[in-house]
């Protein structure tokens, strides 16, 4: 049981290292920034408890068969500064192949929200009553080739910074095109959302087929 508030309850850094989490109960975060994990069958109790991602390249992970409840996010993927804060300072870089499958979040701001990403998939998740289920939402990062299928999305909320989509596609749009390509959404299940189902404002194509809403 590894219990913290906002900082770490397991932290992996540099792309040498190796992250094995397994029956695990966090109540603080599992922050992983250029590592690489399999992160499977815990449990993220609380506002304070979810998985980060943080933008430097070798992030790769399969974050399988957990339960969040009430997380801040089930999965949180940033582009934030953080890798300005290295010693020496490095540009932000995007994170990728990340598997986000077979998850249960009940709960909290959103399911899974990336600031930015390449290769991701998010598959045969159950997202209930959260803020947006997953969200994208990029500035000047790329988030290309992403795949988001087999989920069952229900009773999503609008809560402080969301607008209670199931699927949301979005973020700043003055140079963005080219930045979100390749996204594929598909075979999902989405009941009872305040926003809407799927929402794109990407100036790149969404493939989007074989949906129920």
């Amino acid at each position: 049981t590894i219990q913290g508030g906002t900082t770490s309850g397991i932290h992996g850094e540099g792309s040498q290292s190796w992250i094995t989490a397994n029956q695990n109960t966090f109540y603080g975060d599992l922050f992983i920034a250029g590592s690489k994990g399999e992160i499977s069958g815990n449990n993220f109790i609380g506002q304070y408890a979810e998985i980060k991602v943080h933008s430097l390249s070798g992030s790769y992970a399969i974050i399988d068969g957990n339960t969040f409840t009430y997380s801040g996010n089930g999965m949180a993927v940033s582009a934030s500064d953080y890798s300005e804060t290295l010693s020496p300072p490095q540009a932000p870089e995007t994170a990728s192949s990340v598997e986000f499958l077979n998850n249960v979040v009940t709960g909290g701001d959103t399911g899974v929200y990336l600031g930015d990403g390449v290769d991701f998939i998010i598959q045969n998740n159950t997202i209930e009553d959260t803020g947006t289920a997953i969200e994208f939402w990029t500035a000047t990062s790329a988030m290309r080739n992403m795949v988001i299928r087999d989920n069952f999305i229900k009773n999503i909320k609008r809560k402080r910074v969301t607008e209670g989509h199931g699927i949301a596609i979005s973020g700043e749009n003055n140079n963005s095109f080219g930045l979100r390509t390749g996204c594929k959404v598909y075979g999902n299940i989405i009941v009872h959302t305040e926003g809407a189902g799927i929402s794109s404002n990407t100036k790149d194509q969404v493939e989007v087929y074989n949906n129920v809403i």
